[in-house]
């Protein structure tokens, strides 16, 4: 009965409005595996089968070949959308249950960070560059009676995700456990000596720009004494906002070099390489487009 009012109903506003631009990229989705199309009367047949509506919003830029860009819209799924008979899924999570999100706390232990360095550092550049994860939250496959929930419409097709998606309440909490290991993998490589990126390095490694700085006379900025006690870290610090992985360092020997590389080879190894002989091709895990703009360090202050 719940499935049959949701077909009633149908999708949100911006979704019918923007048809084409939902058509083109549920295409994409359904060509690198990331969601399954069925008949949507067959939805109801499937043990967990359950239609949520999707919109069109979240407007960010796509990369084209030629190095511009072009605004893009982002497919959301509404799993907190109620109709009158049961609940939305998102109305049945056990929140106690989720793993730790820990996202929020992103900014401020960078700028904790940047201080430290500037105050044991007062005339040395401090760098800053990210890498960001192409596609992040479509690495992570779904158990099959979880994708049966997370099954979305369009005109006669019921679609099924196989990956965590924009708007179910526990995926920003799953993937923070990738990204978390990620950049606790990238931190580490920075501390071990034994670690030589002109050695050991993600196939990327040489993908990244040369270090960009302000002019040279422009003055430091300085600090003031921080109200907490901070560990010392002159080798650098990497932290992650969902898709984004951020790295920081004073400038000091290599340092520059080896964050950097620590990052790429972090997301090399945790997430699966893309492999020419799989039946369905997918993307790089790193966004390489980006990666030529924002890989590189720049100087903060």
């Amino acid at each position: 009965m719940k499935n049959k009012e949701m077909i009633g109903r149908g999708n949100h506003k911006s979704a019918l409005k923007y048809t084409e631009e939902l058509e083109l990229s549920l295409k994409e989705e359904i060509k690198q595996g990331w969601i399954i199309p069925l008949p949507l009367s067959y939805i109801s047949q499937l043990r967990h089968g359950e239609l949520a509506p999707i919109g069109m919003g979240n407007k960010q830029w796509k990369e084209l070949p030629d190095g511009s860009k072009k605004p893009k819209l982002q497919m959301t799924h509404d799993q907190s959308f109620n109709v009158s008979v049961g609940r939305s899924v998102n109305d049945r999570i056990i929140h106690e249950q989720l793993d730790p999100l820990y996202y929020g706390g992103c900014l401020s232990r960078i700028i904790h960070y940047i201080l430290s360095v500037r105050l044991r550092h007062p005339n040395i550049p401090i760098l800053g560059g990210k890498s960001d994860i192409k596609a992040a939250y479509h690495r992570i496959t779904l158990h099959g009676d979880t994708a049966e929930k997370c099954t979305i419409m369009f005109q006669d097709y019921g679609l099924t995700s196989t990956r965590l998606t924009f708007g179910g309440t526990p995926c920003p909490n799953q993937f923070c456990l990738a990204s978390e290991l990620c950049t606790v993998l990238a931190n580490d490589l920075l501390k071990c000596k034994e670690w030589d990126p002109k050695i050991l390095a993600s196939p990327h490694a040489g993908k990244v720009g040369k270090t960009s700085y302000l002019d040279s006379d422009l003055l430091f900025a300085q600090a003031k004494n921080l109200d907490v006690i901070l560990p010392l870290n002159d080798w650098g610090y990497v932290d992650d906002f969902i898709d984004d992985s951020i790295a920081i360092v004073p400038d000091i020997g290599d340092n520059s070099e080896r964050a950097i590389q620590a990052l790429l080879l972090a997301v090399h190894i945790l997430f699966c390489p893309v492999d020419p002989n799989k039946p369905i091709m997918q993307e790089d895990c790193l966004s390489l487009g980006k990666l030529r703009e924002e890989g590189f360090y720049q100087k903060l202050l």
